[in-house]
């Protein structure tokens, strides 16, 4: 248990609790999820992997950090991502970040993508924000569209299996004025945001009401 004067040892014990609380919704549903991340390089998918035996829940992480990255590893659009009333920290950027790994995840029944700024030097109106989106693979859709959109629903109207969050970590319930330059922090930050949000979605998106098959959930992969 760490102690009051050492915020970011409470931060990081509260990630750890909640990383668990996760990959315990996960299994209880026969789920798997993917990650697409940008402004956290990575921090959640090594979360996950830091609990043994995740692999029977957990696929891996894309991580795109840059913007060419985005483009050529998961097909994002480049007049998006290059308008400035949109661009890569965005709504529109992180659904299209969420839609595309699990596209590319036929195992996957879940996406979770973050992409955000973090400073120093970063659009007033977006320093300190992140954008998250977490999408639901559509079980045996009678839809014929969704089908040929890999069960990510329709792509016309809003998808009922998207879900999506804005954060603002100066709103964060663990943040510190007096921490708010260090990287370090702000990273955990966004990665407690992230996970929070996860399990919610987990749980708006209805996936712990899907039909639990009975289909084996081995472990593939590094323990």
């Amino acid at each position: 248990m760490t102690s009051a004067s050492d915020p970011l040892g409470q931060l990081e014990e509260a990630i750890y609790s909640k990383v668990l609380e996760v990959i315990r919704l996960l299994r209880e549903s026969n789920q798997r999820i993917v990650l697409a991340e940008s402004c956290t390089g990575g921090l959640v998918g090594a979360m996950f992997t830091s609990i043994p035996g995740v692999s029977d829940v957990f696929c891996g992480s894309m991580v795109v950090y840059r913007n060419d990255t985005k483009t050529k590893w998961l097909g994002l659009d480049e007049q998006m991502l290059a308008d400035p009333k949109i661009g890569p920290v965005s709504p529109q950027a992180s659904e299209e970040l969420a839609r595309k790994v699990l596209l590319l995840t036929p195992e996957a029944n879940f996406a979770l993508s973050i992409t955000g700024h973090l400073g120093p030097n970063a659009p007033a109106e977006l320093n300190r924000k992140v954008f998250l989106a977490g999408l639901r693979r559509e079980p045996e859709s009678q839809n014929s569209e969704s089908q040929n959109n890999g069960g990510l629903g329709s792509k016309s109207g809003r998808n009922p299996w998207l879900d999506t969050r804005e954060c603002n970590l100066e709103s964060a319930r663990f943040f510190r004025a007096d921490l708010s330059e260090n990287r370090r922090f702000l990273q955990s930050l966004a990665l407690w945001e992230a996970l929070s949000f996860g399990e919610d979605t987990l749980k708006s998106l209805k996936i712990l009401e899907f039909p639990k098959k009975n289909k084996s959930f081995e472990k593939n992969g590094d323990e």
